[in-house]
């Protein structure tokens, strides 16, 4: 007895082929490689001339979601991101040739070393929706000299903005849950606002910023981490809150690494809050022109060095 096959059963063979098919293999649409999963497009390879790049926020009909494909835009000048994506990949690190990203709203994380070594980068706009910047995101992008942090930031990781050429008044916001290592390390500001860091206040996180002349801390913070402005030769005025009990503070066992104030020469005053308990070394080794320095009453422990060296008593 001869079996017969519906031409509908037929056409749904065929489909769960094509889209097998489709999953499985990479595509091209114009400049772009992709992948179909669930409804959903992930780029994963460019093949265009670079130049000005703008990527798609639909191919086939359906959501692009991510875009994956390691230092694939490397030779775009200017980068425009789609609407769809919540997370951005390393996609240009260490490109020579990128000056611009436009980064708009919905996107809510940089990957790190998303943007590292590009040494020509120069404008960025941040999303209100931006949550999050990945250690060493933007380290190294030696001409990138403006940023406007997001009012919803909750962290920024260490090294994200170390070594470029960020100028002026810094104000973090007061959103902001996490500030790494060295995160601002040897840039150019000439003023800080940091507001109370709720999650980890990091070490070294404005050292050897060489014109940064003042610095706010808001109420509420405990802590300052060892490190924090070393080197910041033009300081001058700095704001300590009366909740602050540890100047020095290192959250790690490391020992007696760099003061807090370490070689900021221009301080001539420092008043420490009547809060303050805890006193780590060296917090004000090599600033030559402090001529005293009072120790509140109800400080319990002073570091090893205690908080100068030789120079200054």
């Amino acid at each position: 007895m001869k079996k017969y096959i519906s031409k509908q059963f037929l056409s749904f063979v065929i489909a769960a082929i094509l889209c097998c098919s489709l999953n499985a293999f990479a595509l091209t649409d114009g400049d772009w490689e992709f992948q179909l999963l669930d409804n959903e497009a992930i780029i994963t390879g460019y093949i265009g001339k670079g130049g000005d790049v703008v990527i798609p926020e639909t191919i086939y009909g359906v959501p692009v979601t991510e875009i994956k494909g390691k230092n694939m835009l490397d030779s775009a000048t200017s980068i425009t991101f789609p609407s769809t994506i919540k997370t951005i990949y390393p996609v240009a690190q260490g490109s020579k040739n990128l000056k611009k990203l436009v980064i708009p709203n919905g996107i809510e994380k940089i990957e790190p070393k998303a943007f590292s070594g590009c040494v020509n980068l120069e404008n960025v706009v941040f999303p209100e929706s931006l949550q999050e910047i990945g250690y060493t995101a933007f380290g190294g992008c030696s001409n990138l000299t403006k940023i406007d942090l997001p009012s919803n930031l909750k962290s920024i990781e260490s090294w994200t903005f170390q070594n470029t050429s960020i100028s002026g008044k810094l104000v973090l916001p007061d959103s902001l849950e996490v500030l790494g290592d060295y995160a601002f390390s040897n840039t150019n500001i000439t003023e800080v606002y940091i507001p109370y860091i709720s999650n980890r206040f990091s070490y070294g996180a404005f050292s050897n910023c060489k014109l940064l002349k003042k610095a706010i801390i808001a109420p509420m913070n405990t802590y300052i981490p060892g490190g924090t402005f070393c080197g910041c030769t033009s300081l001058k005025y700095i704001d300590i809150p009366n909740t602050v009990t540890d100047i020095g503070y290192i959250p790690i066992d490391a020992g007696c690494l760099e003061g807090s104030f370490e070689g900021c020469t221009s301080l001539e005053n420092i008043i420490l809050p009547t809060s303050l308990k805890s006193i780590n070394c060296n917090i004000l080794k090599g600033c030559v022109n402090i001529k005293e320095v009072i120790i509140p009453y109800g400080t319990e422990s002073i570091g090893q060095r205690g908080p100068w060296n030789n120079e200054v008593r």
